[in-house]
């Protein structure tokens, strides 16, 4: 409970301090965001200004306090409570972001960036199978895509899960049938698995549905390396680089590989 008089000094303190802000006065920013506090130290917004501006002084200390009781008292806030994530995660201090984060996932289910930021966490802390549960909810509201598909088929082979892995691929070629690079993934799997016949397979599918994809003919040139059979493998690395779909970055990083191999046969 504070007078009108009060607030009105509330106020003019606290607005001189974010123009005080904006050009880096930390001195004068402190000096009138302390003198709103005298007034109401119960502010959200005075209170994660307070933590911004020792941020900025690089006492993280300091912010760190002022940033937990600004998510005290607004813990729905967006703004107040990502900042604190971040600290905690510049910190290590990953369980504290992480509950934190959770909360924040409560409060704003629908929001792809609450779950990017807890999976993001999950990911540090090398809790995988939380991740994928979170992308698996998170394709409720997005639906089936590339990039989540991708994002869970890392994460299955990264905790040596490939069967889930070829699970989703799967389930992107059923989405996109007639996308060969989603082919040409499921068989530089089962080749990087130790079935090679599959791979071959579905490869030579490829090269019948979508011969002038550039891919298929890497994937073949890593079979035939595997094979040890350098000839095909260089071949098909020609191929590949002939191929005028193929952009020049990635043209560039095959001629590093293989610059070798290349000048014996030239």
């Amino acid at each position: 409970q504070i007078s009108e008089e009060e607030s009105r000094g509330f106020y003019r303190h606290f607005y001189n301090a974010l123009m005080y802000s904006e050009q880096g006065n930390h001195d004068s920013t402190l000096y009138h965001l302390r003198a709103a506090a005298t007034v109401d130290s119960l502010d959200g917004g005075l209170q994660f200004e307070l933590g911004h501006v020792y941020l900025e002084l690089n006492n993280q200390e300091q912010a760190l306090v002022h940033f937990q009781k600004a998510f005290a008292l607004e813990p729905k806030n967006w703004w107040f409570a990502t900042q604190l994530i971040n600290l905690y995660a510049n910190q290590k201090e990953f369980q504290s972001a992480i509950q934190i984060a959770r909360k924040l996932l409560h409060y704003y289910p629908e929001r792809e960036e609450s779950y990017a930021m807890l999976i993001a966490l999950y990911q540090q802390t090398k809790q995988f199978e939380k991740a994928i549960q979170l992308y698996t909810a998170l394709e409720k509201i997005t639906g089936i895509s590339e990039s989540i598909s991708f994002q869970k088929i890392q994460l299955y082979m990264q905790t040596d899960n490939p069967k889930k892995a070829l699970a989703e691929i799967d389930r992107l070629i059923a989405k996109y049938p007639f996308q060969s690079k989603y082919t040409l993934l499921k068989g530089d799997i089962l080749l990087q698995t130790g079935q090679p016949k599959k791979a071959y397979t579905l490869y030579q599918s490829v090269l019948q549905s979508d011969p002038e994809s550039p891919f298929v003919y890497l994937s073949l040139s890593e079979y035939f390396a595997r094979q040890n059979n350098q000839e095909m493998a260089l071949k098909y690395v020609m191929m590949a680089l002939q191929n005028p779909l193929l952009d020049l970055e990635p043209k560039l990083e095959i001629l590093g590989q293989h610059i070798e191999h290349l000048l014996t046969l030239s």
